[in-house]
């Protein structure tokens, strides 16, 4: 299915639109800042991402399966081998039926 647009259709998770949408906030800042700010947001996602793989208890084939992700890449990136690629978290973090939330309340923004 093609959009109207020509682009190969995609489904879109939150996670996705997360990215979007930080993207998009951090353009006004200089270049270094922004490759900085979007690596340590990878290193959090990835880390929250491990430990909600570990909470499950399910191993990398289980998993696997679940989310149609390769065991293989799963156990490398369990292991730290490797890094995942925002469209195989997205599928990792639907299986697991994680939701992004705050974890801290949105400052009110003054009148």
């Amino acid at each position: 299915m093609e959009t109207h647009d020509d682009r190969p259709y995609r489904e879109t998770s939150r996670v996705d639109e997360l990215y979007d949408a930080l993207e998009t906030a951090v353009r006004g800042l200089p270049e270094e800042r922004q490759d900085a700010f979007l690596k340590e947001l990878d290193t959090m996602l990835e880390d929250e991402l491990r430990k909600a793989i570990t909470r499950s208890k399910l191993t990398a084939y289980a998993l696997g399966k679940k989310s149609g992700v390769a065991p293989e890449v799963i156990a490398r990136f369990m292991s730290g081998e490797r890094d995942l690629r925002l469209k195989t978290a997205s599928k990792l973090a639907d299986a697991l039926k994680l939701e992004l939330k705050r974890k801290t309340p949105r400052r009110k923004r003054e009148s």
